[in-house]
């Protein structure tokens, strides 16, 4: 893959877009319907909803007026209108975080102590909002999904979803999942991902492909997302697949851990 982003897009700007053509979905409507209440031609559709520079602001924001309240529509004008780097933190950055993940192709994940959203299960789901660090609303893949999903996660991160029960019911959340998914585990133990990694607490880290753009992700729990436009979070997903087991280790590390228990690597090897 290649990790630059074309320059005709921006990360603002595919973020809108996503979170348009979602709407518009799920009000019904065909690119034609829309385009005839926005006043636009359905090419103008075309290019705001893929998150292309050129867009028409004008049609842009008469689309966003059509779908939602005057606050949100203002958020999502102001993001396809940012210039780079941007941090999402308005009332509805996690739906439009679900907007990218729905319609990404590829999305690739990492996180040191806590589950990404996607793949979450619902006990762990639930401890989160009980203790304030999950939006309302979920965004977790179902188990069959026609995505090609990599997830980069420490072990922490599963021992971290709840009590035992919620614990148990994680692991063997991800361990379905891993039947289609490619969820590779970063063990414990010395050399391990919180002593050579930069994965700070509660932070998860992503790179969603929405051809030809690849957007990345920094989500902060309940505080908002950043899409930074440069590509340093490559280098740190690659830490992670150097750090983590292979794919069959992964899944007999989520065994372990679905039972109750939990084999150092080295035994699993």
């Amino acid at each position: 893959m290649n990790h630059t982003h074309s320059s005709t897009h921006r990360p603002g700007a595919v973020v809108a877009g996503a979170y348009l053509r979602t709407l518009r979905t799920a009000a019904g409507l065909t690119p034609q319907q829309a385009a005839a209440r926005a006043h636009c031609s359905f090419p103008t559709i075309r290019q705001i909803e893929t998150g292309r520079a050129s867009a028409d602001s004008g049609a842009l924001a008469r689309l966003a007026d059509l779908y939602l309240p005057a606050g949100q529509a203002v958020e999502v004008i102001a993001l396809a209108s940012a210039p780079g780097g941007i941090r999402d933190s308005g009332s509805g950055w996690s739906d439009r975080l679900a907007a990218l993940e729905h319609q990404a192709g590829t999305i690739i994940l990492a996180s040191s102590n806590i589950i990404p959203a996607p793949l979450r299960s619902p006990a762990c789901e639930q401890v989160l909002r009980e203790r304030g660090d999950a939006p309302p609303g979920s965004r977790a893949l179902p188990l069959t999904h026609d995505k090609n999903v990599q997830a980069y996660l420490h072990e922490d991160a599963i021992s971290s979803a709840g009590p035992p029960e919620a614990v148990r019911e994680q692991a063997a959340h991800l361990l379905r999942l891993a039947a289609t998914a490619d969820i590779r585990i970063i063990p414990r133990g010395p050399g391990g991902v919180s002593e050579h990694l930069p994965l700070p607490a509660g932070h998860v880290y992503g790179q969603l492909w929405l051809r030809p753009t690849p957007i990345h992700t920094e989500e902060f729990l309940t505080y908002g997302v950043s899409y930074p436009h440069n590509t340093a979070i490559n280098g740190l997903l690659d830490l992670c697949r150097h750090r983590a087991a292979t794919r069959d280790e992964s899944r007999d590390i989520l065994r372990g851990l679905s039972a109750g228990t939990s084999a150092p690597l080295a035994a699993i090897r």
